[in-house]
């Protein structure tokens, strides 16, 4: 989400309402129309500073308004923008959005799809069938594979029941064995769990943020699936029939430049590599500004990227075919 020019000039038209610029030092003209941006940003976004943290950050501000400049004349697939996280280094970045990765499973274990008679559509999108539940803001938390892990049970039972149901993160990260451990079989043992206890609204079991003790309620629970489903990893075309029968969760390498500022177009294979550190949900693909791309949803907010979306491309040839960000690197489904 790029800064509102609105925004821009009412802050030019109300200059008395701006701090003194002293706390900067002594700034070259050129520079001014930075700090203009600076603290109409900051105003955008609600943020403060304290006078010893406010140099520091409004450094790490300039620094990454010129990696974006620099970026954005040179890319023609994908913009980058000033969004929420323009004070953040790539390091508080990643501490602050993204999961420390285990072993990722890799190989076809358990059960995989073998969809050979599904013939593909050139496009699908679960949001336009009304099976896809708002983005949501994971916040400063390592438990990024919680929100795909609910939002493809949230579609599944939409696909199956008709109903779309707000379900509890929380039940989950509370009662579910071993789910602190981020990896695919992190999906696993959360699909798992809910196949054999099923899972409550988010009214009735709420969340705390943070791993609490489990109080789960079985007469209140609704049994969703009966299990998983892998889908064959490093295969586009496996994703793509996947994502015919219903959204996918996975994971993706997301500590990249173009993630943390990602506004708009096509991330393709000179982007990131396939080190995975971040879960999201992929509700279909399609063609955009000519070229074909996953639909993924993030959890950084509906602020961030596409109104929290982000298109990754279906090539599957790139990162020793784990694909671009590694998005073909392992998939699972709940199984109904």
């Amino acid at each position: 989400m790029s800064i509102s020019i609105t925004i821009y000039l009412i802050i030019l038209l109300s200059l008395a309402a701006i701090p003194s610029f002293a706390i900067y030092g002594d700034i070259p003209d050129n520079l001014k129309d930075l700090i203009l941006l600076w603290e109409s940003w900051k105003i955008f976004y609600d943020k403060a500073y304290t006078p010893t943290q406010e140099p520091s950050k409004f450094q790490t501000f300039i620094d990454n308004y010129q990696k974006i400049a620099d970026y954005n004349a040179q890319s023609t697939n994908v913009k980058l923008s000033l969004n929420k996280f323009a004070d953040l280094t790539p390091r508080e970045f990643q501490t602050f959005t993204l999961s420390i990765m285990s072993e990722v499973i890799e190989e076809e274990e358990g059960t995989t799809t073998d969809d050979s008679d599904i013939q593909l559509s050139k496009s699908i999108d679960w949001r336009k069938k009304g099976a896809v539940s708002p983005v949501q803001t994971q916040g400063q938390s390592s438990s990024c594979w919680l929100f795909p892990a609910v939002d493809a049970l949230e579609s599944l039972y939409f696909i199956e029941k008709g109903e779309l149901i707000d379900f509890s993160q929380q039940q989950i990260l509370d009662c579910a064995p071993d789910v602190s451990i981020c990896t695919t079989q992190t999906y696993i043992d959360a699909f798992n769990y809910t196949s054999k206890y099923g899972i409550e609204t988010a009214k009735d079991y709420p969340d705390v943020r943070g791993q609490g003790t489990c109080h789960y309620d079985a007469s209140k629970a609704i049994k969703v699936n009966k299990g998983y489903t892998l889908v064959k990893p490093k295969d586009s075309r496996a994703l793509k029939k996947a994502l015919t029968k219903q959204p996918v969760s996975l994971f993706i390498e997301a500590d990249d430049m173009v993630f943390q500022f990602y506004s708009s177009g096509v991330i393709d294979s000179d982007s990131c590599g396939a080190n995975v550190n971040h879960g999201v949900l992929v509700v279909g693909y399609d063609t955009v500004a000519g070229k074909e791309a996953f639909i993924v949803k993030n959890s950084w907010g509906a602020d961030w990227g596409e109104k929290g979306y982000v298109y990754i491309s279906t090539e599957g040839q790139h990162n020793e075919g784990k694909g671009v960000c590694g998005i073909l690197t392992q998939s699972i489904v709940p199984t109904p």
